[in-house]
């Protein structure tokens, strides 16, 4: 069944729709592990490049214009990345002589990382510049330019810019995706939701003989990093098992954790639905809570990133899209 066969059927299970758009997310998780322009569709701010500023990063052939003698822009790169490499391709003879590149740090600080001075140039018209990157992971990007060059055809133009490309490689942002998320549980066990409330004062209690289990329903897909399980007391059960899977795939067992069964390293898998077995646990071994933490993906992300590279080579078709997908009510 295709996605849109899916999207038309009102009473079709959540798991169907989640078995077609994994395939995407693998495919996009994949590419990140490639260096890459990771500027492409990023949104770009500038007063002086205004309403052309898109065009900064778009690689379609346009060009962004400022008519300033000074100017700045800044881009936002949404995760913490890696740098590796700037390539600034200029309009005609419109490249500033002086600019400073700053880099945002995850704190939230901008850094001097580059100058013009940096630079190597190929061409003398409509030339490039190509800068070395930086080991800081970097959020944002903003370029302050002096000194620019008025073009030759009489427009005014002191900046132009055909494009810039950013060879980087994104980094993950994990954060806690199970927090008040549904819960099941087996029937012998006390107030499933106590174990994602974020409460340390509330507590799950298994009085299976022999075992109890509980599952979590993350809502979306996630690329999985960890779960961490919190206990009250001393007592621990013989063994803990952590499985997980995506729609109506498979099952993966998480590898087997040690003694105190604290935390389970789960590798950026990816899963929808956590299952947690708790063996040998004995009458009244109760979890103040648990903590899945991973990056989460709502269906319209993925949506947004099948397109995205379905009309890589339509950029104004591909932005409309998108912004009529965000525009959509959804819920995953």
């Amino acid at each position: 069944m295709d996605l849109e066969t899916a999207m038309e059927q009102p009473s079709l299970q959540k798991e169907k729709v989640q078995d077609i758009l994994l395939p995407t997310l693998l495919a996009q998780r994949e590419r990140e592990k490639i260096v890459s322009d990771i500027a492409e569709d990023k949104k770009v701010a500038s007063e002086c490049f205004g309403e052309t500023a898109f065009r900064i990063n778009d690689d379609q052939g346009g060009t962004a214009y400022c008519k300033n003698e000074t100017g700045d822009f800044e881009l936002d790169l949404v995760r913490p990345s890696t740098i590796k490499e700037l390539k600034f391709h200029w309009w005609g003879r419109s490249k500033p002589a002086e600019y400073d590149i700053y880099a945002m740090s995850k704190e939230g600080t901008y850094v001097l990382v580059r100058t013009h001075k940096d630079e190597k140039v190929v061409g003398t018209f409509n030339h490039w510049s190509y800068l070395e990157g930086w080991e800081m992971k970097t959020t944002k990007i903003k370029v302050d330019m002096r000194k620019g060059m008025l073009d030759y055809w009489g427009k005014n133009v002191y900046f132009g810019i055909r494009t810039l490309n950013v060879l980087g490689l994104p980094h993950d942002v994990l954060e806690d995706v199970s927090t008040g998320k549904p819960v099941t549980a087996d029937k012998y066990s006390t107030d499933p939701a106590s174990l994602v409330d974020a409460d340390n004062s509330t507590f799950w209690i298994g009085f299976g003989s022999n075992s109890s289990w509980f599952e979590i329903d993350l809502k979306k897909i996630c690329a999985l990093d960890s779960i961490e399980m919190i206990w009250d007391g001393e007592e621990r059960p013989e063994n803990v098992k952590v499985t997980y899977k995506t729609g109506s795939g498979m099952e993966t067992e998480a590898p087997t954790t040690k003694e105190p069964f604290n935390k389970v390293t789960l590798d950026l898998d990816s899963g929808s639905k956590l299952r947690v077995e708790i063996e040998g646990s004995g009458p009244g071994t109760a979890l103040k809570g648990v903590t899945a933490c991973g990056v989460a993906y709502s269906g319209k992300d993925i949506i947004k990133l099948k397109i995205g590279h379905a009309l890589d080579d339509h950029f104004f078709v591909k932005r409309d899209l998108i912004k009529a997908i965000d525009s959509m009510e959804y819920e995953d």
